[in-house]
């Protein structure tokens, strides 16, 4: 008996150390635990790893630890969106009606809580929670707008052994998880928890692994913080609403020196916004309160403010594909302390200017209170200016949207959801603050699939149905205020009353439909009738008929013009369609069907203005979490007003892929333009820069109607005010990029932005100002010249990042010579072993994939051999669908080769091959692609093994027309489809597909040749080029290496001689130096000889811009006074021989009489180095067009460099 008990002893010793086993099998004894992880799941589904299952029927007993009171609950599965969230704890939940009960048994104590409930497909119920009578969540806690996934934690004390979760479903309730641990071991789950916090927003670590990082890497701070900043503990300063930042962004020292201002009109929003940069760890603002702003004679009140601030989300860096994602400013939430200073922070101050304000500079203060007890008041200033805006500009801003109430609606089944979930109640209160959260931010006209006329069958009599409420509801909101886009006729209902199939608008079906039956002709065209006298009765803006999506294959094609057909036979019916203006989109013959063309994207907008107008575009950039808000504001703003086109309408204002709190889930990024939370739709900074465009648009629009008043009058002052007002007009225009231009990756947006953008707005505004001014008769503020004194003038030595591209960068890569290659794939050729080998890089930004490739090159006087080892360690998961030549292999894991005969050649050529040997090429003339060409000999070998497989091919130089060449450019690429990663030999962003890109490729050398020739920046004295020779002959070589600068009248300025030996096969660095004495340009020639047979081997030759050592880089172009410092980025590339003595100095004249305005020198060596900012202050400048000139005088030589800019009128 005595060892009986011991044994019993012993077993219970056991469990006590085994936590998770909580009853004792076969004696019913159960042990208080002090922690359960449980996860909440349909009986066949398997847990989260690390969580305990609990199935519906699990119901509480005394024998038990946990369990159910009523057995009441259904366990529901969501699917994945991907492989990363299988079984992964939010998809899977149980949910019940009413009341219920999860009782735990515990051991008496203090526990942490932390429950996770929400449906990630529908919008998830609200309920209330308590524990042992304490209510812990209440209805409003648990009430989302979207489908989401919330978490909470809280406290619990378990007095009688259990906690009992008391669920009061609002109709019902739902959980997923829910963590426990006593305080004393909450430390053993937090791990768990904060890992699956952590998931939420970003990703499983599994992923993560697999998924691109991208940093966002900033120079360290370039200047010394002031000394009030360091005791604060951190750095405000001002920054553009446009502007991207980054946790990581460090301010310069110009961002530092501006002021943080912003301009309105009476009932504008308009931003006003600044940055924290913390320069030391732990600091939290624990209060943030902005005041009322000052003017001289009235005041804004603080409730016309609303502080925000822009929260980090992890992001995609590309819409659909590229397995990138970064961290990026996303929403805009507002203030509620306490705010960790970790990162650089973004403030976003929402000024609501009252209508009734009067024109004035307002000043106001954020006083930010720290959790050292530090008070720091940042100020600001508003111009309020003396006139309003129109409540809309001339162009229709549009806007995708899905209808919270288009699910329920729409499907019955999803209906009785609803109601069973007393959801449409909140469906219906999301809708109402959507279409007034539209409205706030411009849009008069909605796309909304809700809006279909319905189409039915009743007693033989054909019915329509329109959701006439929500459509007079939004047109009384003035989100149907301009021609619209909703109402069209539901195919699909027409069909299953006629019998008619393969009929799709919204899906691609495979076959051309035969002949619309002549009762769906009826149908259609009956429907379309009743549209427009819906539309005339309710007095609605006119309504385009959208009558197909994005038409890009031959079927939908067909489609969409016999459906554009039978619209046109109502009378004053118009058509509207999505796509590109080409052959192989919308073609000739269809074009002319449609009556609006919705261009798909800016860069498909034409440049004639003449095809944009009365025409829509959208950009789904402006609404993807990966766009970006600079682009945002542009193409809202001033590019979509020069456009010519009509309408702007995006897709979509609400898009969520998956959960919106995350990017990462799915295949495809989010779109939305506002997060739905219980107190509001929380706009993202795309959104809020939408509305920055649509007061541009408006700006601009009433700047156009002011100038049509003023020609009315015949007064000579009011024609000159109106004349100055078109000219500035005309020169925004100029500056202003087309939209096409705007979206190409070699445009540099920001750098375009921060230069003009804030000025030409203040430009438009003064026009306005001033025509009002001479309209109204008032007295003209006569401004007097005064002239620039010496303080106008800084110069400061402060470093700054100088990122130019190199002077010259050439790299080649040499061919080795080609002898008795096998096409095989196995590369077990001689030449093969002696070929240089070149990585491949990411092509979207150079930087190395995780997926390696070597490409090596051969080449005989007949072809060119590529061999490509591509590592791969999946190799089961390669994708092969294809293999027969000229398939569409680019679907597979493939490589690929351009060639053409130059970089940036026109007509170019295509080779792709398959893990299977499947071949297809493709000719490009002029850049366009033509896969009907076929090339005859084209060869490839593909050899697999356990970690890569290679690829060898052979292209014959005659099918190319480029036999005989002994230099081509090429390009060699890969697309690995697993983890979506495109990686090229050479790129700068744009494509495989771009001559542009490539890289030179050398052919045929039997000698030494250049494969390599560098110079970073060029400077007054001596200059250093890194240079590469490659020997690729059979023999020894002695050569003499020649560098040269020509001047243009062809006087050798500057010679330096060199003689090598080189063995065969090999390469050699040598440094080739120059002198530069003065700015001029001139030749630079490198040359090889053979000195035995005194033979040129290799001429290269480049015209180089001497005048680059001197350079200078204005912030901005417009300047306006008692706002701005004009700051001047100057580089001046020196040698130490010309610091010992010389002088720099500036200064500024005036383009209407050439007259100096001021001016100022110091000693050369008074700028302590290369880079220097040299700033001026305008406050005593006229309006009008300056020229500022910089000069260095050495020893030797006289430098000298000039720079326009614009002052606008300043502030009055």
């Amino acid at each position: 008996m005595r060892c009986r008990n011991k044994k019993y002893l012993m077993i219970y010793v056991a469990i006590i150390c085994l936590s998770n086993f909580f009853i004792l099998p076969g004696y019913g004894i159960t042990i208080p635990n002090t922690k359960f992880c449980f996860d909440f799941v349909p009986v066949s589904a398997i847990p989260e790893n690390g969580f305990l299952k609990v199935a519906p029927a699990d119901l509480w007993e005394e024998t038990k630890s946990y369990g159910w009171l009523k057995e009441t609950v259904t366990g529901v599965s969501r699917k994945p969106p991907d492989k990363f969230r299988q079984n992964k704890l939010e998809y899977s939940f149980h949910e019940g009606e009413g009341s219920n009960t999860f009782r735990v048994r515990v051991a008496s104590g203090k526990y942490t809580c932390w429950i996770v409930s929400g449906d990630l497909e529908y919008i998830p119920p609200a309920y209330a929670l308590t524990v042992n009578g304490k209510k812990v969540l209440t209805e409003k806690d648990t009430t989302f707008f979207l489908p989401k996934i919330g978490n909470w934690t809280f406290s619990a004390e378990a007095k009688n052994g259990v906690l009992d979760f008391q669920f009061e479903g609002m109709p019902c309730y739902v959980i997923n998880a829910l963590v426990i641990a006593r305080n004393d071991v909450w430390d053993e789950v937090s791990s768990i928890v904060n890992q699956k916090k952590k998931e939420f927003i970003s990703g499983p670590e599994e992923q993560l692994k697999e998924w691109i990082f991208k940093k966002h890497v900033s120079e360290p701070l370039s200047f010394e913080p002031a000394n009030q900043d360091r005791k604060n503990g951190f750095i405000v300063f001002p920054w553009e609403s446009y502007r991207p930042i980054y946790p990581e962004t460090v301010p310069s020292y110009l961002d530092v020196q501006k002021k943080i201002w912003s301009f309105a009109t009476p009932g504008e929003y308009e931003p006003v916004t600044f940055g924290i940069y913390p320069l030391r760890k732990g600091i939290e603002i624990v209060s943030a309160d902005v005041s009322d702003a000052i003017g001289r004679n009235s005041q804004i009140e603080k409730h016309c403010f609303t502080l925000r601030i822009a929260k980090y989300r992890p992001r995609r860096t590309q819409w659909i594909g590229r397995t990138e994602y970064e961290f990026a400013a996303e929403f805009l939430e507002k203030f509620k302390p306490p705010v960790l200073l970790s990162e650089t922070t973004l403030f976003w101050i929402v000024a609501k200017i009252p209508p009734d304000c009067k024109p004035d500079n307002y000043n106001g203060k954020v006083s930010i209170k720290t959790s050292e007890g530090r008070i720091v008041n940042v100020p600001f200033q508003i111009t309020v200016l003396p006139f309003s805006l129109p409540d809309q500009p001339k162009q229709v801003f549009g806007m995708y949207y899905l209808n919270p109430l288009y699910v329920p609606y729409s499907y019955p089944e999803r209906l009785n959801l609803y109601e069973k979930k007393g959801l449409l109640k909140r469906a219906k209160q999301q809708f109402e603050r959507d279409i007034n959260d539209m409205k706030e931010h411009g849009i008069s006209s909605i796309c909304d699939p809700y809006f279909a006329l319905r189409v039915m069958k009743k007693n033989g009599d054909i019915l329509y149905k329109l959701p006439v409420d929500e459509i007079r509801y939004a047109a009384r909101n003035s989100v149907i205020s301009r021609p619209f886009f909703s109402i069209i006729p539901k195919v699909e209902d027409i069909c299953a009353i006629t019998g008619d199939t393969g009929i799709s608008t919204t899906k691609n079906v495979r076959e051309i439909p035969p002949a619309f039956s002549d009762k769906f002709n009826e149908i259609y065209v009956n429907a379309i009738a009743f549209i427009q006298k819906f539309i005339r009765d309710e007095k609605l803006p006119e309504n385009y008929f959208y009558v197909i999506d994005e038409p890009n294959e031959p079927v939908r094609k067909e489609i969409g013009k016999r459906l554009c057909k039978l619209v046109h036979q109502v009378p004053g019916a118009k058509t509207f369609v999505t796509g590109i203006v080409d052959e192989n989109y919308l073609d000739h013959e269809f074009v002319k069907l449609i009556d609006v063309i919705n261009f798909t994207g800016p860069e498909s907008v034409p440049e004639d203005k003449n095809l944009c107008k009365g025409n829509w575009f959208y950009d789904n950039n402006l609404t993807a979490s990966s766009g970006d808000y600079l682009s945002a504001r542009f193409i809202t703003g001033f590019g979509f007003w020069f456009s010519n086109l009509e309408g702007l309408a995006p897709w979509r204002y609400i898009a969520q892929q998956g959960s919106l709190d995350t990017d990462l889930d799915g295949k495809m990024t989010d779109f939305f333009m506002v997060y739905p939370s219980l107190e509001e739709n929380i706009p993202t900074l795309r959104w809020e820069n939408w509305r920055e465009g649509f007061d541009d648009c408006r700006y601009l629009t009433l700047l156009e109607q002011k100038i049509q008043e003023g020609k009315q009058s015949n007064d000579p002052e009011i024609q000159k005010i109106v004349k100055e007002a078109e000219k500035d007009l005309t020169s925004i225009e100029s500056l202003c990029p087309s939209l096409k231009q705007f979206a190409s990756p070699s445009f540099d947006k920001l750098a375009w932005m921060s230069k003009y953008y804030k000025g030409i707005r203040w430009m438009v505004a003064n026009n306005i100002m001033k025509i009002n001014t001479v309209l109204s008769k008032k007295q003209k503020t006569i401004s007097r010249y005064v002239k620039l004194q010496r303080d106008d003038f800084i110069i400061k030595p402060i470093a700054y990042r100088d990122v130019k591209e190199p002077v010259i960068n050439e790299k080649f890569l040499v061919a080795a010579s080609a002898k008795d290659i096998v096409i095989d794939g196995e590369f077990s050729e001689e030449c093969w072993k002696k070929a240089e080998k070149v990585n491949l890089v990411n092509r979207h930004d150079g930087s190395l994939p995780r997926k390696a490739t070597e490409v090596m090159v051969c080449a005989d006087n007949d072809a060119l051999y590529v061999g490509f080892k591509n590592y791969e360690p999946s190799m089961d998961g390669i994708v092969a669908k294809y293999s027969q030549n000229e398939e569409p292999v680019w679907d597979d894991d493939c490589v690929e080769v351009f060639i053409g005969e130059d970089v940036g050649c026109q007509d170019f050529y295509h080779f792709m091959v398959n893990s299977n040997g499947a071949i297809t090429d493709a000719f490009y003339p002029s850049g366009e692609f033509r896969k009907k060409w076929n090339a005859k000999d084209v060869q490839a070998g593909v050899k697999k093994f356990s970690d890569c497989w290679q690829v060898e091919i052979r292209i014959p130089f005659e099918e190319i027309g480029l036999k005989g060449k002994n230099q081509i450019a090429a390009n060699f690429c890969r697309e690995e489809k697993q983890l979506h990663e495109d990686t090229c030999w050479q790129t700068k962003g744009k494509g495989f597909a771009s001559s542009s890109e490539f890289g030179k490729l050398k052919l045929n050398t039997d000698g030494c040749c250049l494969s390599k020739i560098y110079l970073k920046e060029l400077k007054l004295g001596t200059n250093q080029i890194d240079a590469e020779l490659t020997h690729t002959g059979k023999k020894d070589i002695e050569i003499k290496l020649v560098t040269r600068l020509i001047d243009s009248e062809g006087k050798i300025q500057s010679l330096d001689e060199k003689i090598l030996k080189m063995n065969p096969g090999t390469s050699k660095s040598v440094v080739c130096p120059f002198s530069i004495r003065d700015t001029s340009d001139n030749e630079l020639q490198i040359e090889i000889y053979d000195r035995s047979q005194s033979t040129l081997l290799e001429h290269f030759g480049k015209i180089i811009k001497c005048s680059d050592v001197f350079t200078l880089v204005p912030e901005t172009y417009y300047v306006i006074p008692g706002i701005d410092v004009l700051w001047i980025r100057c580089h001046l590339g020196i040698d130490r021989e010309f610091l010992t003595s010389g002088k720099i100095g500036c200064y500024v004249t005036g383009h209407k009489d050439n007259e100096i305005y001021g001016s100022r020198e110091i000693s050369i060596k008074e700028i302590q180095g290369e880079n220097f900012i040299i700033g001026l202050n305008p406050k005593n400048l006229e309006k009008g067009l300056f020229t500022f000139t910089l000069w260095v005088k050495t020893s030797e030589s006289f430098l000298k460099k000039s720079i326009d800019f614009f002052v606008l009128d300043g502030l009055k």
